[in-house]
């Protein structure tokens, strides 16, 4: 019986390939071995996420500080200007009342002038209708003077309100009134009044404007003590 070589000797002048076979792992080994690195990567993102809330927060709160001072100021510049209206209004109403006080006077002079006057004439007393005469044209001069302030004064003060407000309505009608007085010949003596009805509503007036102008003010300046806090 043969007997057959099973020693078989392989020869190759080229390299063979050698494939590394490596145990495969689990998730959670992977997972622990970079247990380092996630917490690292987590630090880094949790530092950046507190940064941009914290700076967008302060640019929240500068951005609403700057409006708020931006109000406060407004708020206190239009309580400036309602302090010095007020003021105007006050200046105008004491010029009207002294005028409507000279108005009067001047035409309860001309009014006893010319009844004087008349008298003269009807006894032909030549030097007193001369005499009073010439008072009655410097009166006439006086009056139309008085007359031109008046409305002069009249306008600017209704220039300072709206026009139609409720709240003047009766402050006007007085004061319109005292243009019939130069038409009104038998008026023999001054009486206060009209000026004392005029002067009670521009206290009434002002005492409600005043009002909203302290209200304005410690608004304005509620905001800006908030704002400094």
């Amino acid at each position: 019986m043969k007997t057959i070589n099973t020693n078989v000797n392989l020869q190759s002048s080229e390299v063979l390939p050698i494939e590394l076979m490596m145990p495969s792992k689990e998730a959670l080994d992977i997972f622990l071995a970079n247990i380092p690195f996630i917490i690292t990567v987590c630090i880094v993102i949790g530092g950046v996420t507190v940064t941009i809330f914290s700076n967008r927060k302060s640019v929240e709160s500068q951005n609403k500080l700057a409006r708020d001072a931006k109000e406060a100021e407004h708020e206190n510049k239009i309580s400036e200007f309602r302090h010095q209206w007020i003021q105007e209004v006050r200046e105008c109403g004491a010029a009207l009342s002294q005028l409507v006080h000279d108005i009067q006077f001047l035409i309860v002079f001309r009014n006893n002038v010319k009844q004087t006057y008349d008298l003269a004439t009807k006894q032909d007393d030549v030097a007193s209708e001369k005499l009073f005469g010439a008072l009655i044209k410097e009166n006439h001069t006086q009056l139309l003077d008085a007359r031109s302030r008046y409305f002069r004064e009249l306008s600017k003060l209704k220039l300072l309100f709206k026009k139609d407000e409720p709240e003047t309505k009766v402050l006007f009608q007085l004061l319109d009134s005292v243009g019939e007085l130069f038409y009104d010949l038998e008026k023999t003596h001054v009486d206060n009044d009209k000026i004392e009805g005029i002067i009670s509503e521009l206290q009434d007036v002002l005492k409600t404007e005043w009002e909203v102008t302290k209200s304005r003010s410690w608004v304005a300046l509620n905001k800006s003590v908030k704002s400094d806090s």
